[in-house]
């Protein structure tokens, strides 16, 4: 990712699509992408963390449950900060910019607001395992390759990494984004949903070695699954996404262990095409 104001690109993109939305009156809602990194501090992916601890420790009776509803103020971070700050800082501010437009300019067509975690399937086009594995994928792709965690999340060296454990999968986030078009079933002027598994804590990551050899043992078998890299941490969450499932999938989201065995058997499948 090429340094830049990744915030100021989310706003000035997300201005223009209502804009246009605004000027079609056949348009009868918006459903937007957002993600979780819109609802929690950049400082909530580091390990040491003071909010992280407390959960952590389990001593964490005021510290309240991640929700639709919460929300990041928006924050300017350089141009040159690590990725995956200037990331949270762009998913913040479009967030933000949604709400703002909505209390300002009182569209005809209302929005709802959809807000995954890392986002863990089969992808439909990969050319190879680096396609295959990126985006929400990445958080499986230690299973074939060594991953600089470190460096990627722009975190020192030397600690070992963890990570927050939202996670969804492509079926769920691809219904929820369809659902969310019925204005009947979803009724509202402005609708947030939340869409993690496993709530309140979360999966663990590193359970995902243990998913595959369960479920795909002939892969792991023929040296298809190498388990060249090294696992990660799981940083404990508090969430709550029970409204997504009962008023927006009308279902309970895919677990953990489903999205992982799909995600891995897809490219795994693909053989000489894949590279390794």
């Amino acid at each position: 990712m090429v340094p830049g104001n990744l915030a100021a690109q989310a706003v000035a993109g997300t201005k223009a699509a209502l804009e246009a939305a605004e000027q079609r009156s056949s348009v009868k809602r918006g459903v937007i992408a957002s993600s979780t990194s819109a609802l929690r501090p950049y400082t909530r992916t580091k390990p040491d963390d003071a909010v992280d601890k407390q959960v952590g420790s389990g001593e964490d009776d005021d510290v309240p449950f991640m929700t639709a509803e919460s929300r990041n103020p928006t924050h300017h971070v350089p141009d040159d900060a690590p990725p995956v700050e200037r990331y949270v800082s762009s998913k913040s501010a479009a967030q933000n910019f949604v709400e703002g437009y909505v209390r300002k300019h009182n569209p005809r067509f209302s929005i709802v607001n959809i807000i995954p975690g890392n986002v863990i399937g089969p992808g439909e086009l990969p050319r190879t395992k680096t396609e295959a594995f990126w985006g929400g994928n990445i958080v499986v792709s230690w299973l074939f390759q060594e991953v600089d965690w470190n460096t990627l999340f722009g975190f020192p060296e030397g600690k070992r990494f963890a990570f927050l454990p939202e996670a969804v999968s492509c079926r769920d986030t691809v219904d929820a984004h369809v659902n969310a078009l019925d204005t009947e079933k979803v009724p509202g002027k402005l609708r947030n949903f939340l869409l993690c598994c496993e709530g309140p804590k979360g999966p663990v990551w590193a359970d995902a070695e243990g998913i595959v050899r369960r479920n795909l043992p002939d892969l792991v078998d023929s040296g298809a699954i190498p388990f060249k890299g090294s696992d990660f941490d799981t940083i404990k969450h508090k969430f709550d996404a029970k409204d997504t499932e009962s008023d927006l999938l009308g279902r309970k989201f895919d677990s953990y262990e489903k999205m992982v065995t799909e995600a891995v058997r897809c490219p795994s499948y693909l053989g000489s095409t894949v590279s390794r």
